[in-house]
């Protein structure tokens, strides 16, 4: 089977890594250096203190082939989709897209009605230090669901390494998933700490309260003390990471403020609620951008 993953971020060299343990991978990048690098080097993969290297294949995405897969991996960030969207909309394979956030919902939706797609969250901590290398700084899960239903499952099985659970309510998983990243990337990206201070620091924890506080009355959490609960618990389990939107503030990147704080502060107003808290934080971030 051959697998294709538009991306050679963090998320994407992570799954290409043990992806390429069952699959043939190939990284399909922006930059014809990043998948020289990767062609030539392999990716490195550095867990628990040593490195894997695995072989996968690499191209750059410009004048690249897509069609040649039986499954395409969509890992780049949701800014980065609009000029990919046409691009893949020619391919006949499976379609899995594993953006943070939930503005990437309606370019998936615009998809004609008979691909294959699905949607995904990656719960792994990882972290790119090279063209070609990842850290896999915290273990988790990938959680796909089906958005269509050609098939209920992608061609793709899990493993003991690499943990794949399949989910039926895909509004629902992505939804778990922008409650996690609405309360913890933007608090860091701001404050520039590891997650685990959000807990520890008592005047940041109010602040960590109270935006749950205002989230919880927008997105109408249905368990509120267990959505609070999974949230701290993953402060606790990666209390040393630090948040994909920290790192990309740190680095002058764009960040994914507009498809998590966006999309939850568009909700609030077509509820006619306030959000300052939230909306604070977007102005926050957009002016670290």
């Amino acid at each position: 089977m051959k697998i294709g993953i538009i991306g050679g971020g963090a998320i994407g060299l992570l799954m290409g890594a043990y992806l390429a343990y069952d699959y043939i991978v190939t990284i399909i990048t922006r930059s014809e250096k990043q998948a020289e690098d990767i062609a030539r080097n392999g990716i490195h993969l550095e867990k628990d203190g040593q490195v894997h290297i695995k072989q996968a294949n690499a191209a750059p995405i410009e004048g690249h082939e897509l069609n040649n897969y039986d499954l395409l991996v969509v890992a780049v960030k949701q800014y980065a989709l609009d000029p990919i969207i046409p691009i893949i909309e020619k391919t006949n394979g499976q379609l899995l897209f594993v953006q943070n956030g939930m503005s990437h919902v309606p370019l998936v939706k615009s998809l004609s009605l008979y691909k294959d797609v699905f949607v995904g969250v990656v719960e792994h901590g990882s972290l790119k230090t090279n063209n070609y290398t990842v850290i896999h700084t915290g273990m988790g899960l990938i959680k796909i669901a089906s958005y269509r239903h050609k098939q209920s499952k992608l061609s793709i099985e899990s493993n003991a390494l690499f943990p794949i659970v399949y989910e039926e309510d895909a509004h629902g998983m992505l939804m778990e998933k922008l409650i996690v990243n609405a309360m913890i990337n933007p608090l860091t990206g701001v404050l520039g700490i590891p997650n685990g201070q959000l807990l520890e620091n008592r005047y940041i924890k109010r602040l960590f309260d109270e935006l749950f506080d205002e989230l919880s009355q927008i997105l109408e959490f249905e368990d509120r003390k267990g959505t609070k609960k999974h949230i701290e618990n993953i402060c606790i389990k990666t209390a040393r990471n630090y948040s994909s939107m920290l790192r990309d503030i740190q680095e002058g990147r764009p960040t994914e403020i507009d498809s998590i704080l966006g999309y939850v502060l568009t909700i609030a107003a077509e509820k006619k609620l306030q959000a300052p808290i939230t909306n604070s934080l977007y102005l926050m971030v957009k002016g670290k951008e």
